[in-house]
């Protein structure tokens, strides 16, 4: 569902989250753009994209002072390298099974 980029930016906004203490798990735009070093425009594009997909959400903020966020799918990439891992295996049984008809 996300794109290469997108979903490198995700993997590297939950890495700097889990360094946090467990109490500061929310974050602002602001810190996050000097943390990565990125264009403001492609921070905002990103933490959009990911807010409508689900993935963050806002939790408070203002224009004037930014906005916080926090992070709603942590397992999200497990998961589907789960399901992946699963899928690959099925793809192989299948292959063998075939290659047996075939012989035979």
């Amino acid at each position: 569902e996300l794109s290469g980029n997108l979903r490198q930016f995700f993997e590297i906004l939950k890495a700097q989250m889990v360094a946090k203490a467990e109490s500061q798990r929310s974050f602002f735009a602001k810190d996050i753009r000097q943390l990565l070093r990125l264009n403001p425009m492609t921070v905002n594009r990103h933490l959009r994209d990911l807010e409508q997909r689900g993935y963050i959400s806002q939790i408070g903020g203002n224009r004037k002072t930014g906005y916080e966020y926090q992070i709603e799918l942590w397992q999200e990439y497990s998961d589907l390298q789960n399901s992946i891992n699963i899928m690959d295996a099925n793809l192989e049984e299948l292959r063998k099974k075939e290659k047996e008809a075939s012989i035979t």
